[in-house]
């Protein structure tokens, strides 16, 4: 039993390193970061689920009704006066709503003469993350709302040669999606669920190349260095440059083919899917078209220039972080930091319009090269160009300076020595060797 107890002791003192407390306190911190920043986002969604902007083009008494049937459900109902569905777009948008409900002219004449009268629920879309289709869903449950309690009215009247089917839904609804200048009539919920699809499979591409190379690169540069065969190939006649750069080439050229790979079968996903689509899927595919959400060839191009900056740029700090570490082990917790970097605006991303968060949120994201590049897509689709190519600009600059850097380190003989240690034998608790 002792001899157990001493062997579990020599065990967790190998797995409780400063590396992994460090790690896990910084895990902790990130989730912490993500929890307030999309449960932010989520009290601000729930907050605005309960604001309703309608448009009463009607006028009547019935249509007063409607409205305080809403007041009453507790919405508080937003008067818009615009003459064109941007103008009430942009008065909705002063209330940070999105969406809007119609109520058409004949409103009160179509109920009274037993026609189904249609309400429309206008809605823009700016952003394919989860949380921006929450305000278009409370619009139309409004518009099932209004529905219910005229068709209680309906029935609480007996009167003879009653319309039962009408008088059970006497009002319905009729989505139209606005984006740009463009309008298609469907659901914009039915909409975004549809275009994420197309979109959604390139951030995860992205995420997983940046954890692959990353850590590939890495441990072959800790596992040459822990060797001293990367010493033997420096100093062997042949340019460190021509070294740093075969490594980065070959780490790219796998990482390519790994994309490669991915979006050949993400190709064969979409085909199968709209090979497969309904009547429904196919008219949604259609107003994909119309309002501009597809992808084309070109934009594809555009979306693997950026994916190839950001992995080289991830390639580029891992073989900093190689050499500075001091074997295999300990490289793969100075990966972290990476891993974290990608981790935290791909889960925002997903759930979030990173231009809708506060502007010191904004500005720590897209200080993160990957930020840009997992909203590349989004940013191509509604033609938001200044922050796709400034996004690209700045990934440009920033692969420009950690290569430097990384040049740097290669060219020195302070890449045998130099490492991060934070052993216990340290005089201080991180510090680098051979510096």
């Amino acid at each position: 039993m002792n001899k157990f107890l001493i062997l579990l002791k020599k065990e967790l003192r190998e797995l409780i390193t400063v590396q992994t407390i460090v790690g896990v306190l910084i895990s902790l911190f990130i989730f912490l970061f993500l929890g307030n920043v999309i449960g932010d986002v989520t009290k601000e969604s729930v907050k605005n689920s309960s604001n309703i902007a309608i448009v009463d083009l009607d006028q009547s008494e019935l249509s007063d009704t409607a409205i305080q049937v809403l007041k009453q459900a507790g919405y508080e109902v937003i008067i818009l006066s615009g003459k064109t569905d941007q103008e009430n777009l942009q008065q909705a948008k002063e209330h940070d709503l999105n969406s809007f409900v119609e109520i058409p002219a004949n409103f009160s004449a179509d109920i009274q003469a037993g026609i189904v009268s249609n309400c429309r629920v206008v809605s823009k879309m700016t952003s394919l993350s989860i949380m921006s289709s929450t305000g278009s869903q409370a619009t139309s449950g409004a518009v099932q709302l209004i529905n219910e309690a005229i068709s209680t009215s309906i029935l609480n009247q007996s009167t003879e040669n009653l319309d039962i089917a009408f008088a059970k839904n006497p009002v319905a609804s009729t989505p139209t999606t606005i984006v740009g200048d463009k309008q298609a009539d469907v659901d914009s919920t039915t909409l975004q669920s549809f275009s994420m699809q197309q979109t959604m499979f390139i951030p995860i591409i992205v995420f997983i190349l940046i954890t692959y190379a990353t850590q590939m690169t890495v441990s072959t540069i800790a596992s040459e260095k822990g060797d001293k065969t990367l010493e033997t190939l420096l100093s062997a006649p042949v340019s460190r440059l021509a070294v740093l750069g075969s490594k980065m080439c070959a780490a790219g050229l796998l990482s390519l083919l790994m994309a490669g790979v991915y979006m050949i079968g993400f190709s064969q996903y979409m085909s199968g899917m709209m090979g497969g689509a309904s009547t429904d899927d196919t008219s949604i595919s259609n107003a994909l078209t119309t309002l501009g959400l597809n992808l084309s060839g070109f934009d594809f191009v555009l979306l693997g220039i950026q994916m190839f900056l950001t992995i080289l740029i991830a390639l580029a700090a891992s073989i900093i972080l190689g050499a500075l570490s001091k074997d295999v082990k300990s490289a793969q917790g100075l990966i972290a930091p990476i891993m974290f970097l990608a981790m935290i605006p791909y889960l925002i991303t997903m759930f979030s319009d990173v231009n809708k968060l506060p502007v010191i949120v904004q500005i720590l994201l897209y200080l993160v090269p990957f930020t840009h590049t997992f909203t590349a897509s989004s940013n191509i689709i509604f033609h938001q160009n200044a922050m796709f190519y400034g996004g690209m600009l700045y990934q440009l600059i920033l692969l420009c300076v950690v290569m430097f850097i990384a040049v740097k380190v290669f060219n020195t003989d302070r890449i045998f020595t130099m490492t991060i240690d934070f052993s216990k034998k340290s005089k201080r608790k991180s510090i680098i060797r051979g510096l």
